[in-house]
């Protein structure tokens, strides 16, 4: 009924040292641009509530600039972006959001790959299962041949979405051109037999094990995409 930019989502717990609320500001436009806020603790509810509130404001303050941001990236003002996104973290340090729209910015303009990765572990020291960041990190890991890292990011990002085949199709495919095809085996094999309608997933089980030389899945998988498409 009413339009708003940003939500929260939370959890009060009750306990013997009183009351804790841990919480999450969320952007409408994109919930997956959210911020985990310091636990807020209190003697009762209020208490706690009075401590979350400053919290939330002190979170807020990087939002216009943030938003900026994401102004300047659709207007193709690249450094304006850049400046923005800086202006962003400068304003909430411990900022996520902040931080996301800087890899934006980054990648935008063409930053080398380990400067976009230090900003990407830096959201994810915070939020390890940012959705953002991890894309951003394997991606800049792929371009620095780190391998091992970036089959573990990547991974990390299929499971913020389990049920997303789009996504796991956005997965797999680095990992087939990064060398990261061991990795993705177990991933591709589960999510095709979860969805055995899905041609898309049968054709990537079937290039990873290929690629993989895991000569029996090639065949049951090659069988299988004969019969439903000959």
């Amino acid at each position: 009924f009413m339009r708003a930019d940003e939500f929260i989502i939370g959890e009060v717990e009750r306990g013997p040292a009183g009351v804790r609320m841990s919480a999450r500001l969320l952007l409408m436009r994109d919930p997956r641009m959210n911020e985990p806020l310091p636990v807020a603790r209190g003697r009762d509810v209020e208490a706690a509530a009075a401590e979350l509130a400053k919290n939330l404001a002190s979170a807020r303050a990087m939002l216009v600039a943030e938003r900026r941001c994401e102004n300047a990236l659709r207007d193709g003002e690249l450094q304006r972006a850049l400046q923005m996104a800086r202006d962003a973290v400068n304003a909430y340090p411990p900022g996520v959001i902040g931080r996301v729209c800087l890899l934006w910015a980054l990648r935008a303009n063409i930053s080398p790959a380990n400067v976009v990765l230090d900003v990407a572990r830096e959201v994810l020291k915070v939020d390890s299962m940012n959705a953002h960041a991890l894309e951003a990190g394997p991606i800049a890991l792929d371009s620095l041949r780190q391998l091992e890292e970036a089959g573990r990011l990547w991974l990390r990002l299929a499971q913020t979405d389990i049920g997303n085949l789009e996504l796991t199709e956005s997965v797999v495919w680095p990992m087939i051109f990064g060398g990261n095809t061991r990795k993705a085996e177990p991933l591709i094999v589960s999510a095709s037999e979860a969805h055995p309608e899905s041609m898309t997933l049968l054709r990537l089980r079937w290039r990873v094990a290929f690629e993989n030389k895991s000569w029996p899945l090639a065949i049951r998988t090659g069988v299988t995409l004969l019969a439903t498409d000959s």
